[in-house]
């Protein structure tokens, strides 16, 4: 509850914060303490806002660090799995439908399947 009320109104005084948990002031900083992390509330929704841009950033590293071993590591379905959950969560944060792009991923990775096919 300490959490929440925190993640609503990250302006609230812990005093506020205890009053309406029905706990000391001490236990709110203690749980924010811990669950912040040293993290400031401005740093988390900044984090929270970037969060798409920073899963997109993963996919693409992700993408284009593909080699041949890994085709040889994980199967073909494995990557693209791990690659479309990533697009679902992406369109999901961004408000935009998943199950159209799914069919995108699968034929950028068989085109870098190819490519890498066509290097050896």
């Amino acid at each position: 509850m300490i959490r929440k009320l925190r993640d609503r109104n990250p302006n609230m005084p812990q005093a506020v914060i205890a009053k309406k948990t029905g706990c000391s002031e001490a236990n709110v900083s203690q749980v924010l303490k811990s669950y912040l992390k040293e993290i400031t509330p401005d740093e988390l929704n900044q984090f929270r806002a970037d969060k798409p841009a920073i899963l997109e950033s993963v996919q693409h590293r992700a993408l284009s660090s593909l080699t041949p071993e890994h085709f040889t590591n994980a199967s073909f379905q494995q990557i693209v799995t791990g690659v479309a959950i990533l697009q679902d969560k992406i369109q999901l944060m961004s408000g935009l439908p998943t199950s159209i792009h799914v069919t995108a991923l699968v034929d950028v990775l068989e085109q870098l399947r190819k490519r890498d096919d066509d290097k050896r």
